[in-house]
Parts: structure tokens; sequence; C-alpha cells
């Protein structure tokens, strides 16, 4: 077979190259033999088999470029026949020459104006297949293509009544938008042409006499090209952005039972005034000629009540409205005739009965949970919309056939045997059609909103997503959910999930208004929080009742991982607790799905549930739920108690199928009939229960049939009643699932019952359900029996339990466990280190890799609870954590594998991530290890900071960084002299990651620095070389000049280091010499007002504060200081930025003695700057600088109760200037200094030490003699000021007196 295979592709290529050297060899001549030739010719080149590879040689845009030439455009057969050589040729994926588009595209082009128009439609495809991703390469012709003054040809042929001809025409106009290899486009004009070219016929209604077939393939060509040009631009659709989402959610639903193929589309879908975040670009009035409907038709009306009779013999239309959910803007009106009842039966020739209003059988559904709702409307007329879908205890709603809870795409529908062979067909090509309608909606839809800034799209949720469950007699509000419920194919159930993760993606700042925990005060309106709350608890629910009704495994992992970027973005500190509980008993069946994408996506879900925002006892509950997935085994399903064989029953339903295995279509279904005109319904008819209403499904997850997993298929178990209750004490897999069993081709996981693996390392431990799920994924288990080459013995090796996505997912919820809810494993710290200590061990890097980042954030969290004042701890823990148990930790990994991959310089990024787990060990725990480990971190550490791979430098200088401030080794002169010179090698690295981290580790060491000299230690400062202390100056000021993440910890340290100058090696001119320069470096930096930068900033300020603090400079008299006060000034006058205000502020507060300040016209600038700050404190110019507010007023009082303890006589006359007409602004800020010490009830607060000393040095310059009487009117105005009497405090606050 493969050597015959070879001689027919050899004889193909054999045939081309014949018939491409002769076409090649053609002269033009006229005459009826070169005409009867070039016929055979084409004729033999469009049936060779393009299929062999490497069937087409030798240019093939030069053959192409010859047959234009022979080919008179007289000859409208060969025309046409080129025209197939070019589309058959340009599909073999071969590139064309900007010179060779041009020549076939005037050859088409001028065929397309002369010849006949029955050659439309070879001649459009020909140009289609030529323009296809060559746009840019036709810029000479897209004026005679796209043009609109005079009208373009492809604008004109849009408008053609034959269908083949406006379908080709728009494929050609959608291949034109199509970016080319390189990435180029054609010009946005052209963009906006084809953009509202193809808008106009996607609105456009169905011509009369088109066929339903050929409008779907036109609809379908239509999108693709919707989806080229959005793929092409990002801009073209915002000015119409409420007209093509109106078009796109029309189109998601088309053919869905109840909503058909026949509705008026509307204009445009409003944005709604509660979702506008912001003012978005406003939807353009619609241009389209499509008819508008009156306010009349706009209003939702209820269909009378008909009896049986009466609907035999009427044949109205009813109507439907489509309309966004809470939102404003047009509904999709369209209409669907009533079908056409028979009498029951009977059948006349190969018709078949119509099943529209037939009782309906059992196994057959009218949607993808039709019997349930049909059962349920019978319950629920008179409930209240909170009843609907939650209580039915008022009869027992389990009397129905159990293949009813399944979804219609899994059953076997018997009435396909009455379809003739045509008619069968017929309907599952329009089914197919109609599918992929809804797939490239959908489609187009995710493109716009990836296209569209969040703050936009927000404005169109309630087009989209319902905030209420709809109620019983209700209106049905399609939305995504129709979709997503009532699909039934899975591809555009996927979409329609891919479409609401998009939606969801990056929602946080506007989900972050819901609040719904005063939801039970009653008011006149519904505050926007609310009407949030409710939207997002919609989204919860119908996303877990699609991820119920779901049984393909594709489409389950889109769900789930729908659910977890839902997770991540919803506030659910705000709302009442619940949400999270269902989510995760949602997802719990799921666990031990036999799919390991099924599987990996539960894991995630899982962690961006204990990822939220904040630690929720609501999870902290879940987590430590006992037997949370052990229950007693359950008795299956009885053929007595069913009335059919279980087994049979699910090989009935297709229940035991698999997407991998099973050979149905999925863009089709059984059970879907299609009517005369091509609507799309349900078999039984029922087609009144589409939307989202899905309440049946509501009951089944509260109270229905127990279910186990088998083999990834939910089977029903029996429902049982107890006898005294009269109540189910049965509930769904998704409440009170314990047990779950696997199948065989299932993950290994045994049954609850079962002894699980793993459960000798936690056996007798009380620990999280999900930590056991966890470990039991992560270890390793029974060994497996391998031969050995060469001998006859075998050797035996652990293999794991899962597959390795699964395997990696669980040690990422382990890192979010132990990040979020230590307290839940704080009783098998032991246990989890054995863990890490076993995936240390493992030769898979990955699962390494991940073990390390458990063990770095274990580090994080055990240091922040040990060390506190470093880092708040964000759990508190009832059984404190002591250095003892973290101590024995760290030793085992030091015993253990952690040295082996320090030492491991084959995979670096292990060596990087094992580094930063050591720099997490903390001082206390660090100086409880052994001598011999304490040496060996060191040794690691140093050795590793002079790697060649940036990656390990990092992170080594990083942890020494962290070392040097531990308090045991930054006494160690020696050890700190080996960390400065590793930091000053890694900041003349040439990688910017190096530099950034040996930055901050020099800002470390200069506050070990600090440490030491405010410490006394007199053998450290003695032995600390002025030599190195010259060579960390220089690298600090070459930092502050390097990238802005270096400059922030640079000029950190060069304030530290200045500090620590003492006045021995000031005296020496090369230090005096560099002290100079990093003051100028840090007045740059001061000075640089560039918006990215602030941080730079306000760390100079913060710098120059420290500088000030050295006692040995002469800031009064030198060189730098004028320069120095005015920057911090300025600083405080002007700078946007509070933040970098405060510290300039703080600053200006640390000289200590009235000297330092220098002249009165200098102290007078620094009480100026601060007055003025206080006048225009309330001017903020961005709103997030709101909460930095009240510290800025509180830090300008201090500094100006500092200045008032420091005033001399000669300062009085001046500041009297300064002080008029701004005393009582002035001393309304003090008074609201002070109260905040007293709101706090503050008894060690510096506040009032520091009034009381400008107040005591005030009345001291009040009784100098020699000072003036106006001298002596400005210090008692200061001391107004200052001043703060018992009746003052006890003064109600102002608050509410004073502006803010």
């Amino acid at each position: 077979m493969a050597s015959s295979g070879a001689d027919f592709a050899m004889e193909e290529r054999q045939r081309y190259r014949h018939c491409a050297s002769r076409l090649l060899g053609m002269v033009a001549e006229s005459g009826e033999k070169q005409k009867n030739e070039l016929n055979s010719l084409l004729d033999e080149l469009n049936s060779l088999a393009y299929s062999v590879q490497g069937l087409v040689e030798q240019e093939p845009g030069r053959l192409l470029s010859q047959a234009c030439m022979l080919v008179p455009l007289q000859e409208e057969l060969l025309v046409t026949k080129v025209c197939q050589l070019i589309v058959i040729i340009t599909h073999q994926k071969v590139v064309l020459s900007k010179a060779t588009v041009e020549t076939l595209l005037e050859y088409i082009t001028n065929a397309m104006r002369q010849c006949q128009p029955w050659t439309l439609p070879e001649t459009l495809r020909a140009l289609g297949a030529v323009v296809y991703e060559n746009g840019p390469k036709c810029f000479q012709f897209l004026k005679l293509l796209l043009g609109t003054s005079p009208q373009g040809v492809l604008l004109l042929l849009v408008n053609s009544k034959e269908d083949d001809v406006k379908r080709a025409a728009v494929q050609c106009i959608g291949n034109l938008c199509m970016r080319d290899d390189v990435g180029d486009v054609i010009d946005t004009e052209y963009l906006q042409t084809s953009y509202n070219t193809i808008i106009t016929v996607l609105q456009s209604p169905k011509q009369p006499g088109t066929d339903d077939y050929g409008h779907f393939r036109l609809l379908l060509s239509t999108l693709r090209g919707l989806q080229n040009v959005l793929a092409a631009t990002k801009e073209v659709h915002h000015q119409q952005l409420g007209s093509i989402l109106a078009s796109l959610k029309a189109y998601m639903l088309y053919g869905l039972p109840g909503v058909g193929t026949n509705f008026t589309i509307p204009p445009t879908i409003y944005p709604s005034p509660l979702y506008q975040h912001d003012s978005g670009p406003s939807p353009s009035k619609p241009t389209d000629p499509a008819p508008s409907r009156t306010p009349k038709e706009a209003t939702p009306t209820t269909a009378k009540q008909k009896s049986p009779e009466s609907k035999k013999e009427e044949k109205e239309e009813e109507e439907f409205s489509l309309r966004p959910g809470g939102g404003g803007g047009s509904g999709l009106r369209f209409t669907q005739p009533k079908p056409q009842q028979g009498k029951r039966g009977k059948k006349k020739g190969k018709g078949r009965q119509e099943k529209g209003a037939a009782t309906p059988k059992k196994g057959r559904d009218g949607g993808r949970f039709a019997s349930m709702d049909r059962m349920e409307s019978t319950n629920v007329a008179s409930a209240t919309p909170t009843d609907v879908g939650r209580s039915m205890t008022a009869q027992n709603p389990y009397d129905v056939d159990p293949s009813s809870l399944f979804p219609a795409w899994g059953r076997v529908s018997s009435s396909e045997s009455e379809y003739s062979d045509t008619e069968g067909g017929q309907a599952s090509k329009l089914r197919a059609a109609a599918s992929k309608v809804r797939q490239a909606a959908l489609a187009c839809l995710h493109c716009v909103i990836k296209n569209t800034e969040k703050k936009y799209i927000f404005g169109y949720w309630s087009a989209f997503i319902p905030d209420t469950p709809p109620s019983a007699g209700s209106m049905h509000t399609f939305s995504l959910f129709t979709s997503m419920l009532k699909d039934p194919a899975p591809k555009a159930r996927v979409g329609s999930v891919v479409v609401l993760s998009a939606l969801l993606d990056g929602s946080r700042q506007f989900l972050a208004a819901a609040d719904d925990r005063d939801m039970k005060r009653r008011s006149a309106f519904t505050p926007f929080s609310h009407t949030l709350a409710a939207t997002i608890k919609e989204m919860h629910r119908c996303v877990l009742l699609a991820l119920m009704a779901e049984s393909f495994s594709t489409t389950l992992t889109q769900i789930i991982k729908c659910l977890s970027i839902l997770v991540q973005n919803v506030p659910y500190h705000k709302l009442n607790p619940g949400l999270l509980t269902k989510i995760v008993k949602g997802i719990r069946p799921y666990f031990s799905h036999k799919d390991n994408n099924v599987r990996t996506a539960c894991l995630t879900c899982m962690g961006a549930v204990l990822s939220t925002t904040m630690p929720l006892k609501e999870i902290s509950d879940l987590l430590l739920s006992p037997d949370f997935l052990k229950v007693p085994p359950v008795p299956s399903l009885s053929s007595s108690q069913t009335g059919l064989n279980a087994a049979s029953w699910r090989l009935q339903l297709g229940a035991e199928r698999n997407i991998k295995d099973s050979p149905r279509d999925e863009d089709g279904v059984e059970g879907l009939t299609v009517k005369g005109d091509g609507l799309m319904s349900r078999e039984d008819g029922d087609v009144s229960s589409d939307g989202v209403r899905l309440t049946s499904v509501d009951v089944v997850r509260l109270k229905s049939e127990e279910y186990t997993i088998n083999s990834g298929i939910l089977a029903v178990e029996p429902n049982r009643t107890d006898p005294l209750t009269k109540e189910s004490s049965v509930t769904m897999a998704t409440d009170s699932l314990d047990c779950l069993t696997i199948n065989e081709g299932a993950s290994p996981r045994t049954a609850g019952c079962d002894e699980q693996p793993g459960d000798d390392l936690l056996e007798g431990v009380s620990v999280s359900w999900l930590m056991r799920w966890c470990t039991d994924a992560v270890l390793l288990r029974e060994p497996l029996e391998v031969p050995v080459a060469g001998s006859m013995g075998v050797c035996r090796l652990l293999t794991p339990s899962e597959a390795l996505p699964v395997r990696l997912e669980a040690l990422q919820v382990m890192t979010q466990l132990v990040k979020g809810y230590f307290a839940v494993i704080r009783s098998i710290l032991d246990h989890l280190c054995s863990i890490i200590i076993s995936c240390l061990d493992e030769k898979d890097t990955s699962v390494q890799l991940h073990g390390l980042k458990v063990l770095e954030e274990l580090g994080k969290v055990m240091l922040s609870q040990l060390n506190p004042e470093l880092e708040s701890p964000t759990i508190q823990l009832t059984v404190p954590l002591t250095p003892e148990e973290v101590v024995v930790i760290w030793e085992s990994l030091l015993n253990g594998p952690l040295p082996g991959i320090l030492q491991n310089t084959a995979n670096v990024v292990l060596q990087s991530s094992a580094c930063y787990c050591l720099s997490t060990i903390g001082p206390q725990c660090f100086e409880l290890l052994k001598m011999d480990k304490r040496i060996l971190c060191i040794t690691m550490l140093l050795g590793l900071s002079n790697e060649e791979d940036y990656r390990v430098k990092a992170a080594a200088v990083r942890a020494l960084g962290a070392y040097v401030l531990y308090p045991c080794l930054r006494e160690d002169v020696m050890f700190v002299a080996d960390t400065a010179n590793s930091i000053l090698t890694c900041l003349e690295d040439s990688s910017v990651n190096v530099r950034i981290r040996a930055a901050w580790s020099l800002g470390n060491l200069s506050d070990a620095l600090i440490a030491n000299k405010d410490a006394g230690d007199s053998t450290f400062l003695g032995s600390f070389s002025d030599m190195l202390l010259q060579k960390l100056f220089a690298a600090a000021i070459a930092g502050a000049s390097d990238h802005d993440k270096v400059k922030s910890n640079a000029v950190r340290a060069l304030g530290m280091l200045v500090r620590f100058a003492r006045s021995q090696a000031l005296a020496k001119s090369s230090i005096q010499a560099v002290v100079n320069d990093a003051i100028k470096a840090l007045l740059k930096n001061i000075t640089t007002g560039a918006a990215m930068r602030v941080k730079v900033r306000w760390n100079a300020c913060y710098a120059m504060g420290n500088v000030f603090k050295n006692s040995s400079l002469e800031m009064g008299k030198a060189s730098w200081s004028s320069d120095v006060f005015s920057a911090l000034t300025d600083v405080v006058r002007d700078c946007k930025n509070f933040k970098v205000r405060i510290n300039a502020a703080l600053a200006l507060s640390v000289p200590s003695q009235r000297c330092c300040y220098g002249s009165t016209d200098r102290f007078c600038l620094v009480w100026s700057s601060l007055l003025h700050a206080l006048e225009v404190i309330d001017q903020v110019a961005d709103v997030s600088e709101l909460k930095y507010k009240d510290t800025l007023r509180d830090q300008l009082c201090q500094t100006l109760a500092h200045l008032g303890s420091l005033v001399t006589v000669d300062d009085l006359s001046p500041l009297r200037k300064i002080l008029q007409n701004r005393a009582g602004m002035v001393e309304l800020n003090i008074l609201r200094y002070r109260e905040a010490k007293v709101i706090a009830g503050m008894t060690d607060d510096k506040r009032g030490v520091l009034l009381s000393a400008a107040s005591s040095h005030l009345q001291d310059m009040m009784e100098i003699k020699e000072s003036t009487s106006e001298d002596r009117t400005c210090a008692a105005q200061l001391l107004q000021i200052f001043t703060v009497s018992e009746i003052e405090e006890q003064r109600p606050l102002l608050s509410d007196q004073c502006p803010m």
C-alpha cells in the first residue's frame, strides 16, 4: 500500500510538471486549436490530486500569470476554468509576490466587468482566494474594490439578489481585511468601509425566495468576514458598539428553540445607565434601512390563553422579545409560527406526525430540560419568584422519567427513524449550519469584548447577563446563559462560556461596588450595589446549572475555568456568605472525573477560591468540614425502581459516551426537528421553555436523586423519603456527595470508604479534605516493576497516581492554602514538610519547582507569624507558632534535598527558587540553627552570588540582603564586608534584574550599618573599612542614575550611608567628595517631576531626612544646604503626589537646631511652603490621593510645631507677615491635628509633646525684653495657635466645621 501511494504521488507530480511546462511554453495565439489545447490543459491541471505533498512547484505565481495571459476574456468558459485553477493553486498555501497578485487581480477584475453574469461566482471565488492574507499587496485595487466614490465593485455586488454572488462578495471583503504574513493590514478607511458593509448585510432581513441553507451560508460568511475585520483593528467598532452587540446577540441565539430564524434585529443596544462606569462612546444612531419598531411593538405582551381546539384552527404567529436584562434599548422581535397539529397516531405516506402539540413521551423533551420545565409549570404557577426552582414540597418533583434529567444531546431519539433519508439529511444539514452561525457570532462577540475597554463594555453587561432569575409567568430574558444552557451544540456552548469569561476577566474594579450585606433593609429604590450583587448571584446560579447539565469534557473544562475567573473578580467579602460554598460543592464531583483537564480545572478553581481578596470564614469552615468527600456507599438504581435496567438505561441515553469517543457530530444533536420555514425546535415542540429559565435544574440542584461519579458521568441513585418527615433525605451530588466512585479509565484514586493512598502519612491527623486530596495527588504511590536492561532482575519505581498537570495544580493549591489559610494546615506542618521533601526528591524538575514555591510561601507565612514587625500576618493563630517548630522544618530541609538543589548548576531556575526559599528563614530561626547549617546557608549564597546566570545571581544577592539585617550576622564585620563585596559586584551586572535586587540589598546593608551605629557597636565601627564605605557610596551614586527600580533603592541607601558617615571619615577629602556627590544625586532625584518616578522622589525625600540626622554635617553653612531646602520646599508646595509631599515635610522636620536651617529668609521660606501646603490641601488632582490627605495634614502640622519650638527673635517679624490672614486656618488645622490623638485614644503620641514644646518656647519668647511689640504680638499669635486648652479638647470635633 505504501509503495502504491508513493507511485501515485510520483505520477501526479510528473503530470503537474508536464502540464506546467506545456502551459509555460505556450504563446498567445488566436485560433480554435490553441483554444482546445488550453481547454484540455486547464481541465487536466484542475483534475490533479493536489492533496499530494509538494505537488505545486516551480513558482506557481508564474504559472497563474501565464494562464491569465493566454486566456482572453471573450472565452468565458476558459476564464472560469482559469479562476478554478487560481482557487486550487492558492489553496496550497503558496506565497504570491506583489507583482503576481496585481497581475491576477487585474485579470479577475476585468473579467468581472466584461464577462457574462453567470461567471461572477467563479471570478469572485478566485478574487477571494487571491486577496486572502494579501490585502496590503492589493493597494492599487482597493479603491476599485472598496471605494465609496464611485462605489467599489464588491460594494455593488454585495447588494446582488443572487445568494452565491452576494456571499462570495462578502467573503472577498472579509479576506481583504485579513493581516498578511508580516502583520500589515489595509488602510483604516477601507477597514471602516468593510465593517459598515458587513454590518449592513448582517442586519438585513432574509430576502424573499432565499432558501434557509443559502441564507445560513450567507450569514456564516458575513460573520467570518466580521471576525477578520475585528482581528485586523481594535477601533473600527467603537462608534457603533451598540449596533454590533445587538446583531451578535441575536445571531448567537440563531435557530435555538423558541428563537427561530425569522426575526427583526434591533438597530442598537443602549448601555444601561447603572452600569456605565465612565462616559464611553455613545452608540451611533442606526443608519441601517432595517425597519424599526414602534413603541407599541417594543412593549412585550403575554400571549392570550387559548384552548387546544382554537390552537388547532388558528395559524397566528407568536411574538417574543429579546431584550437586555435590566438594560435599555430595543428588543429583538421575532416570529415563530405555531406547529401544525395532525391526527395523533396517523401517518400518510412518508410524512410523519407533527410533534408540536402532541403529548410528550418518555425520553423526549423540548429543550435541555423541557420535560422538567413542563412538570414545573404545573407546580409553580402560584409560587413567588423566590420559590421557583427551589421549593417543590407541594408534590413530589421526582415522579418523572429519569431520562429527562439528562441533556437532550445525551439522548438517542427514536423519532430519528421516522425521517426519510432526504428529510433527515436536510434537517441535519440545517441544524449544522445554524449551529455554525451561532458559533461564528459568539467568536465575533468574543473579539468585540477583547477589543473594547472594560469600562465601556461594562455598560452593556445587562444585555447579556440578567440580574434576576426568571419567574413563573414572566417574559423570558434571553442572554448568554440561554446559549450556555440551551444550545444543543457543544462548540456553541463552549463559545458562550468563553464570551462570559472574557466579560468577567479584568472586571474586578467594576464588580467591587457589589454589596448585599444590608439588603434586608427596605428602601424606596434599589441601590446599584444591590443590583450588581444580584447580577453576580445570577451568574453563579446559571454557571453552576450549566456545569451540572454538561457531559462533554471540553465544555466542562471551560465552564470550570469560567468559574475560576468569576471567583477572581467577585468581592465575596462584601456579599452574604454561601456563593463560594456552592461553587466548591458544585465542582466537588468532578475532582474524580476521568478527564485530566477537568480535574486540573477543578484545582485551578479551588486555587482561585483560596486566593480571594482576604481569608473568609466561609472557606475556613468548608475546608475543615469533616468527611467532605466520604459517605457510606448507597445502593445502585434497580430496575424494579425505575421500570428499566439501569445499565441499559444509561446505554440507551448515551450516558457512557465520552466526547472523545462519541461519533455524534458536535455541531448537531438528536431530537431536533426543522419546521417548514427552517425553524429549529425540539421533538415535542415545547418551545416556550427556553431562555434561562431552567428552574427544574434548580430543583435538581437542591432536592433530587443522589449521584455518583461513574467514569465522569452522573448516574441517578434512588430517591428515598423519610416516612416521618415526608421529605427527601437524599440530596444532590453537589450538596452531599461524599463518596466519589471511579470506574475503569478514571483516576486511580479509590472510593471514599477504601483506604486512600497517602493515609499512612496523614493517619490519625485532623486534616482538611482538600489537603488530603492534594497530598494523594502529589505523592508517588505503588511501585512499578520495570525490567533492568542486561539482567534478569527488575527495579521497583514509584509511580504517581495523577497526571503531571494535575499534580502541579495540586501543588499550586497547596501554595494558596498555605498563603491564605495557614490556620487550616497549622497542625500538620511536619506532614507538609514531608510532602515538600518528597517533591524535591523527584526527578521531574517541574514538580521540584512547584514544591519550592510551596516552601517559599510557607517560609513567608512562618516569618510573618514569628516576626510581625517585619510583615503583619494575615491570619491570627489560636496556637501561636514557636521558633523551635520552624527550626525543625528548616533543619529537615537542610539535611534533605535542598543543598543538592542549590548545588545543581544544571537547573538554574531551581537554584534561584531555592535561594528565595532560604531568604525566608528569619532572624530568630536562623540564630537557632546549628552552626554548620548557618555556615552552609551563608557559604552557598555567597558562592551563588557570583554565578553567571542572572536569575541565580539575583536570587542569591537578595537573600544576602535579607540575611544582613539578622542581628546575629549584622554584627559580624567579615560577613557584612563579604555581603558588601557581593552587592558591589552585582550592581555592575549587565542584567537590570540583578541590579534591582542588588540595590535592594544595598539599602538593607545601609540599614544594618545604621543599626550598628545606633547600638554603639564600637568594635564594628572601628573595623569597618572607610575604603569599602567609599565604594558603597560610588555604587549607590551610580545606581541613582540607573533604572527607576534601581534608583528607588539606591537613593534610600545614599541617605543611610551619609547618615552613617562619622566625623573621622568626613575629615577625609575622599569621603567628603563622595558625600557631596551623594547629596547632588539626591537633589537630582528630588527635583525630577516625571509621573512614573514618584517612588524615586519620595525615597529621595526620605533619604534627605536621613542626611539631616548626621550631626557631623554643617547643614546651615554647607554649600548644598540652600539647594536642598529650596528643593524640599518646592516639593511641599507644588508636588501633586501626596506621599512625596509627606516625605518632604518629614525631612524638613528632622533638623534639631535652628542653625541647621540657615538664614532667616530660608527659615521663613520653609514656613511659607508649609502654610501654603495647608491652604491647598483640599485641591486633590487624583482621587487616589484622598486616602493620604489626613496623613499629609498631620505631617505638615507636626513640622510646623517643630519649627515653632525653634523660632528666634529675628524670625518673628518676617513670620508676622507670613501669618497674616492665615492664623485662623493654621489654628483650625492644628486643632484637628490635636484631636486626632483624642479620637484615637493615644497616650504616648508625640503630638502633645511637640505642641507643648512649641508653646513653652513661644511663652519664653514673649518674656524676652529685647523683643519689640510687633515681635511679641507675633509670638502671642503663634502661642495661640499651638496652645490647646483643656476646654478646647472637650469641644465638639471640627470635622463637620472645617472644610475638607
